[in-house]
């Protein structure tokens, strides 16, 4: 989410949020068919960048490949593999020490050293990848990354279907959904 105004001239606010809207269309919960990869993967770093005219904040996280769900990119990434992903927004430290939190309401960012499976889109200028969304495992469940702090409000309905569920139900589900848009 870009802004015409540089982000240094908004330093008195707390958190700015956009929000995609209501009338945005509902996220599909398992994104595969707009997926180059997904893979469950560790989350070994996180950073914030200012985009280079100021008037954006995006994050980028290095992400320890674990296991691999689909690829269709042709990258040869492989389990172990340190791949970068990026989403929009994050926390900046203003000069006078201030922090600013930024983003996109409902999606969440990823935390370093938690795992994660994650939906991920190819972004060839930038040479990484894109989030598009992801689930927390936590032991034997999974928490969607997105719609929690939103309520599971439009456009993140359907991700409450998979608050809490079991991680083996849910590869079982995702592997499904993978070879049924692959045939």
């Amino acid at each position: 989410y870009k802004t015409s105004v540089p982000l240094d001239k908004m330093e008195d606010q707390d958190a700015v949020f956009h929000s995609s809207g209501a009338h945005s269309p509902v996220d599909q919960s398992l994104p595969v068919d707009r997926s180059d990869i997904v893979v469950l993967g560790t989350v070994t770093d996180a950073r914030a960048f200012v985009s280079n005219d100021k008037t954006a904040l995006y994050s980028e996280f290095q992400v320890t490949v674990n296991k691999i769900f689909k690829n269709s990119n042709g990258l040869g990434i492989k389990p172990g593999s340190s791949i970068v992903a990026e989403r929009e927004g994050g926390k900046l430290r203003f000069s006078s020490g201030r922090i600013q939190q930024r983003g996109e309401s409902g999606r969440e960012l990823p935390q370093k050293n938690r795992q994660y499976i994650l939906f991920l889109k190819w972004d060839e200028p930038g040479k990484d990848f894109v989030i598009i969304t992801g689930y927390e495992v936590n032991g034997e469940t999974v928490q969607p990354l997105d719609g929690l702090a939103a309520d599971f409000l439009h456009p993140f309905s359907n991700y409450g279907r998979h608050n809490n569920a079991d991680l083996k139900m849910f590869i079982s589900e995702l592997e499904t959904a993978i070879s049924q848009r692959t045939q």
